[in-house]
């Protein structure tokens, strides 16, 4: 991810509330696809590196469902 996203994300963190923090945890996962989508055709490594970043969040995010909650299964 470019720095200049990553100061971003990490500065609407430090502000952010439990439901701000979800979406921005998705809008991450969204800017790290796109990046790894730019780097396909040309740059394997950037590619296959933003496709493991994208794998490990959107785990993380499975891993914290609350499945006291129907919506979560």
């Amino acid at each position: 991810m470019k720095e200049a996203l990553k100061r971003e994300f990490q500065n609407r963190i430090v502000s952010a509330g439990r439901k701000e923090l979800l979406l921005i945890h998705l809008e991450m996962i969204l800017a790290e696809m796109k990046q790894a989508e730019e780097a396909m055709p040309e740059e394997d490594d950037r590619f296959r590196r933003s496709i493991r970043l994208t794998m490990e969040m959107i785990k993380k995010l499975a891993e914290s469902l609350d499945f006291t909650y129907e919506v979560s299964y």
